[in-house]
């Protein structure tokens, strides 16, 4: 998560009664966002609202449109598995497609900013709260393969939770047939899993790295 607007460095205690920008980077960022976004605060952000318009001749149609939308938040909603925060609220700030007082649920995204406004300030359990959401040091975060037989999930555990990053799958013969065979699936599972652990996980400087599997996992 990033401050926006805002030097990496700047004292949380001077955080006072306004608006944070934050930008979301990472999965886990929602479920930090989750933490710090209340009832009753007020959180700006992009959403697409449907729009139905009719013509003089009576015949309507509808189109997605893509705006800004500053709600008054009664319910948050996070999605553990894709790593999605739904925001629900109520309007508190009109414009040309969305009147004062409509409900409409954001959906956060990554890489899409948005401005929170706390209803009770950034108190000292906010702020702690946002401490660890721009937390920049994330190198403690430990790579992890849980595997079965022709299933493996490649997850990164940080100090808050456990991010499943991918999820890989591979058609193993059973035992009953030819052992080249079942060699050979197992082969090519293994080469799958280490290329999409590669692609997911960033290894350009050393970090620990747990394989974990029900039974032997011979490569």
């Amino acid at each position: 998560m990033q401050l926006v607007g805002s030097k990496t460095s700047q004292r949380l205690e001077e955080v006072g009664e306004g608006s944070l920008t934050l930008l979301p980077t990472d999965p886990e960022d929602m479920w930090h966002a989750n933490n710090l976004i209340g009832p009753e605060d007020v959180i700006k952000a992009h959403a697409i609202r449907k729009v139905t318009t009719e013509s003089k001749t009576g015949s309507t149609v509808s189109e997605r449109v893509h705006t800004d939308l500053t709600i008054r938040v009664t319910s948050t909603f996070f999605d553990p598995q894709a790593s999605q925060l739904h925001v629900s609220g109520t309007v508190i700030i009109e414009n040309a497609w969305v009147n004062l007082g409509q409900y409409h649920t954001l959906d956060l995204e990554l890489n899409r900013p948005f401005t929170l406004w706390k209803k009770y300030g950034w108190d000292s359990v906010a702020k702690e709260t946002l401490a660890d959401a721009i937390k920049q040091d994330k190198d403690g975060a430990v790579a992890a393969v849980v595997m079965q037989e022709g299933i493996a999930n490649i997850c990164l555990i940080t100090e808050f939770r456990t991010v499943l990053k991918q999820r890989v799958e591979s058609t193993i013969p059973k035992k009953r047939s030819a052992s080249s065979d079942q060699d050979s699936g197992m082969r090519r599972f293994f080469e799958k899993t280490l290329s999409t652990l590669t692609r997911s996980i960033d290894f350009s400087n050393p970090r620990p790295l747990l394989l974990a599997s029900p039974g032997p996992c011979r490569p």
